[in-house]
């Protein structure tokens, strides 16, 4: 696995939220939509319900609430997603990941690393994570963040698309015959 450069400096500044915020399970230096095509803010982080896996970070008194339960032969962050065990608690991920899995074994088995793993951006940018204000983080003051998000957002109708989705493939149809 390889880090960012800003990877032990990112997860300094979240524990501070960890320890302060019980809505938190863990934190997370992976986005699994992390793909060059996908990111672009490398201060960007946000709540999660689903476990982003690699690379993470929970407290010791979590982490003695799931060891004795800790799955012995099965994928364990697919455990750590079941709602009886995280409980409701979210994830922090940054939207850039601060880990790259760089090998095709022992990932998924190397399915599908080439399609999903191999084009994930890593960070490549240092951010000074202790002078950020994290505190947009906590659970009411992210779910105010996140309604002023989708108040400013603009309305998509989904029936326009599919019109003018269609209406397309019809004219690329008509070229093609």
């Amino acid at each position: 696995m390889e880090i960012a450069p800003d990877f032990f400096d990112y997860f300094e500044a979240a524990a501070k939220l960890l320890d302060t915020d019980k809505s938190i399970m863990a934190v997370s230096s992976w986005n699994d939509n992390g793909q060059k095509q996908f990111v672009y803010d490398p201060k960007a982080l946000y709540r999660s319900d689903f476990f982003p896996g690699l690379g993470w970070m929970l407290t010791k008194s979590t982490w003695m609430e799931l060891s004795p339960k800790w799955p012995k032969f099965t994928y364990w962050d697919d455990w750590v997603r079941l709602k009886e065990v995280h409980g409701g608690r979210q994830f922090i991920r940054p939207e850039v990941c601060r880990t790259y899995n760089f090998g095709e074994h022992g990932s998924s088995m190397g399915q599908f690393f080439d399609q999903y793993l191999k084009p994930i951006k890593l960070n490549d940018a240092h951010i000074d994570w202790n002078s950020e204000d994290l505190s947009y983080l906590t659970e009411v003051r992210f779910n105010l963040f996140l309604r002023e998000k989708v108040d400013v957002s603009i309305r998509v109708c989904l029936m326009l698309v599919l019109v003018t989705l269609g209406k397309l493939l019809d004219q690329i149809w008509e070229r093609c015959r």
